[in-house]
């Protein structure tokens, strides 16, 4: 028979038909990959709540002690680390858009929690913009100044403070933006009062958390 012989004797002729079935077997269909993907959003969820309730602990602990809820150089060094060693640009920016719009959630949590941190925040804000909280008003004029791009994301820095008023619900009624010399100065418009929670929260994340914040008017 010779040698091409044996090796045809002895070759295993189904095991191209059974890796055909295996790659058959592994391939989902669309309805299995949903299924799947509901089974990781139900550990998501999970993971998540668990996260906040660790953001609430940490909050009640800096209800008594002090401190900032927002480190810049200290979340930026976290992010860094975190999506450290995923390989893909796309999936690790991804992942970095993932983490940074979680840390933004979370610490939004913790102000509504620091109900103290918001009454001095709203209170200093008014006093340095000489108004009283008890004038009537269904609108808030405030400002504040950012980079032009954003250190990490290389994106619009103004982008981040339209997400952190946009997670509080707060609307707004107009905005005008002007930039010098790499900075922007953003005058926004709110919709709404000093008085409801969300705006208080919303007043006094943006107090510690952006350049030169300040109330400017309380209008109808």
């Amino acid at each position: 028979m010779g040698l091409a012989g044996d090796i045809r004797k002895h070759a295993r002729p189904g095991r191209r038909a059974d890796m055909g079935k295996e790659q058959e077997k592994k391939a989902m269909t669309l309805e299995e990959i949903r299924e799947e993907i509901d089974a990781i959003d139900r550990q998501m969820k999970a993971l998540f709540i668990k996260r906040m309730d660790c953001a609430r602990q940490v909050a009640e602990t800096k209800a008594k002690t002090g401190g900032d809820v927002y480190v810049a150089e200290r979340e930026a060094a976290m992010i860094q680390k975190r999506t450290s060693g995923i390989e893909d640009r796309e999936l690790r920016e991804n992942y970095r858009d993932f983490l940074t719009h979680t840390i933004c959630i979370s610490r939004r949590y913790q102000y509504g929690i620091l109900k103290k941190m918001q009454d001095e925040a709203v209170r200093s804000l008014l006093d340095a913009a000489g108004l009283k909280e008890e004038i009537g008003h269904g609108a808030i004029r405030v400002s504040f100044c950012c980079g032009s791009q954003d250190e990490m994301t290389q994106g619009s820095a103004l982008c981040r403070y339209m997400d952190i008023i946009a997670l509080h619900h707060i609307g707004i009624r107009e905005m005008h933006v002007t930039e010098a010399d790499g900075q922007q100065e953003a005058v926004v418009l709110l919709k709404g009062n000093t008085g409801q929670e969300e705006m208080r929260r919303l007043l006094c994340q943006l107090s510690k958390e952006a350049k030169n914040f300040k109330i400017r008017s309380l209008e109808g």
